[in-house]
């Protein structure tokens, strides 16, 4: 007889209803999704692999997409609403924009989960922490591969070079000794949960380079029942009546004011309607006629939150609603190698900045930081060519935990080491999840 580990306090418990959430949930697409995986498709107008995300067949698990190229990760930037919503709209961005080829790998959907998502989002970090920074994350502690007995839920298994995932479930003897491990992870195409025994453990993860870690002090992890992503757990809640209008980025999304591809469309979805009602952040309504595309260009430039109904000839239609943001910021043209980074910045939403990402020309992670948050202050290890005469305070590998910044200020970020072109974003968090500024692209030489 086997016997399922309990999850020691709410925080386990609620961690592993997110990561099962993730990989339970359920959604039809309504067109071609664009897909990440390099399967000819001849004569399509998308790298598309037809084995999996085929318009109206059913799928199981939150898509992978590496989103770093327009920061557009759900758990943090995206929620599941914003996706579930994105879903119906045949022309919404996760079927008319494809990220396949623009650096890196995993590229794909206009919004997706990585692996370093699905953890960070399962326990409720401060932002998606990448692979390499886990092992110098305050907190976190290696475990053996020796003692597997000792494993716990939630305790990760990690190759700091390529890969994250969870530990969701654990099976044991009634002597106590573990006998299968559920391990929980994003990974191409959906996010899954695979069963191993320990020699199986052994065999495919610590032969790979996988090590073992446990973040000690789990903190606060809430759970909240989401009607757009239901869990068969979660308590009953009311009918949501459909929607007949979205943006095309989703219910509740954020959009960056003045930026080309960022441009708010609203999608009719049904005929007979009259005209689209826009509610502005003063509470002021413009009216909009509806074209016979029905698309509905809302040309406003003041940031802040809208909302818009269609009225018809004796009836009004279920808001939908998005965020324009305007995290204004600037920096150097070219820096020199190991000079730190000057910013300054400029948030028009009472939102004081979260943290930063800082990517080479590839989209990779090369610096990311947070600001606040009652977190150790820290800065990342420096190279020789980095070291400026002062002394680092808790180093993390790649990642700087800085005092709060404000919504209005200028940044002076840690430098970087290796010459080439860059783009930094700011992030700040609001009532619709993370937000960010402007790319801003430098040369460092």
């Amino acid at each position: 007889m086997l016997f399922h580990d309990v999850p020691e306090n709410e925080s386990v418990r609620n961690a592993l209803k997110r990561a099962e959430r993730l990989v339970k949930m359920r959604w039809v697409p309504v067109n071609w999704l664009p897909h990440n995986v390099g399967i000819n498709a001849p004569n399509a107008p998308y790298n598309r692999a037809e084995a999996w995300e085929v318009p109206f067949r059913p799928q199981q698990g939150m898509v992978y997409s590496s989103a770093r190229a327009v920061e557009k990760f759900i758990g943090f930037n995206v929620s599941l609403e914003t996706f579930m919503t994105a879903l119906p709209d045949p022309k919404s961005v996760l079927y008319t924009r494809n990220l396949y080829g623009t650096g890196g790998h995993g590229m794909g959907c206009y919004y997706g989960i990585v692996c370093s998502c699905f953890v960070s989002t399962v326990l409720n970090m401060p932002y998606r922490i990448p692979c390499d920074s886990w092992p110098t994350y305050p907190g976190v502690q290696e475990l053996s591969w020796e003692d597997l007995d000792s494993l716990k839920l939630c305790d990760i298994v990690l190759n700091p070079r390529s890969h994250i995932t969870i530990i969701t479930d654990i099976q044991r003897d009634e002597k106590g000794h573990v006998r299968f491990v559920t391990v929980s992870e994003s990974t191409q195409p959906f996010c899954v949960a695979k069963m191993y025994t320990p020699e199986e453990m052994r065999g495919y993860f610590k032969a790979r380079g996988f090590r073992l870690f446990r973040k000690e002090d789990l903190g606060e992890i809430p759970y909240e029942p989401d009607p757009f992503a239901p869990m068969p757990e979660d308590p009953e809640m009311p009918a949501r009546e459909p929607f007949s209008v979205l943006p095309h980025f989703g219910n509740k999304a954020n959009y960056i004011l003045r930026e080309a591809s960022e441009q708010v469309e609203l999608h009719v979805l049904e005929e007979g309607w009259n005209a689209a009602e826009v509610t502005l952040p003063d509470g002021s309504v413009r009216v909009y006629p509806i074209p016979e595309d029905r698309t509905v260009i809302p040309e406003e430039t003041v940031p802040g939150y809208y909302s818009a109904r269609l009225a018809g000839p004796e009836k009004r239609s279920v808001a939908c609603a998005w965020c324009l943001t305007d995290l204004k910021a600037e920096i150097p043209e070219k820096v020199a190698v190991g000079e730190r980074i000057p910013v300054r910045f400029e948030n028009a939403l009472p939102d004081p900045l979260t943290g930063f990402i800082l990517n080479n020309q590839n989209n990779y992670i090369y610096r990311w930081g947070l600001f606040g948050g009652g977190l150790p202050l820290m800065e990342e290890v420096p190279t020789d060519s980095e070291k400026n005469g002062s002394d680092s305070v808790t180093k993390v590998k790649g990642g700087s935990f800085l005092p709060e910044a404000g919504t209005k200020g200028t940044l002076s970020l840690p430098p970087v080491s290796e010459p080439g072109s860059y783009w930094l974003i700011l992030t700040a968090k609001g009532r619709y999840g993370w937000y960010t500024s402007r790319h801003l692209h430098f040369t460092v030489e």
